[in-house]
């Protein structure tokens, strides 16, 4: 993400699923595109990536 923030990137302190959670970006992508990853430890119905605003 363009953000370059650990919590954004789930680096640093946030590099584990129970202090990386998703982001209000993050939740906005999901409601668009519910089947694709939105942030590093997304769900596991999860499947593929979303390259544009069209799912």
């Amino acid at each position: 993400m363009g953000f370059n923030k650990p919590e954004f990137c789930c680096t640093s302190a946030f590099g584990d699923p129970n202090t990386c959670k998703p982001t209000q970006f993050s939740k906005i992508f999901k409601e668009s595109c519910s089947m694709a990853y939105s942030y590093a430890y997304d769900d596991l119905t999860s499947t593929f990536t979303c390259n544009g605003a069209n799912c």
